[in-house]
């Protein structure tokens, strides 16, 4: 038996009026193949503990959207954390760049897409 699969059983059995067909398990398994067994992991554990029946296959995979953006927002923030090169994904800045008494920039490895545009012109700063 599969993760996937064993992820259906137990979604089976924590909703036991529920029944599988094999079209529904194929659909389910389909749509799982296409996650990271972390977030279907995580979300049928959100849903069990939340729903108090078994979801279609639309609400799970909203679920699933939302827990993939958790996963990557605390990746991040973990990723940034560790850096030995910023503080908190920004670095000092000194001599011609610097504007002000203390001026930062976005780290290149922690924040790529914030580096890009800041290094292109197009980044500008809310505090002003």
């Amino acid at each position: 038996m599969t993760s996937n699969q064993t992820q259906f059983a137990d979604m089976l059995a924590h909703w036991p009026r529920s029944y599988a067909s094999e079209t529904m398990t194929a659909l389910w398994m389909t749509e799982w193949e296409t996650w990271p067994l972390a977030v279907v992991a995580r979300t049928n554990d959100r849903i069990k503990r939340t729903s108090a029946t078994f979801p279609d296959i639309q609400e799970w995979i909203r679920a699933a959207v939302e827990e993939h953006a958790r996963q990557a927002s605390t990746l991040n923030r973990e990723r940034i954390a560790s850096c030995p090169h910023c503080t908190d994904g920004w670095v000092s800045v000194s001599g011609p760049e610097a504007v002000g008494v203390w001026t930062v920039k976005p780290c290149q490895p922690c924040r790529p897409d914030v580096f890009e545009r800041w290094a292109s012109g197009e980044y500008r700063s809310t505090l002003r």
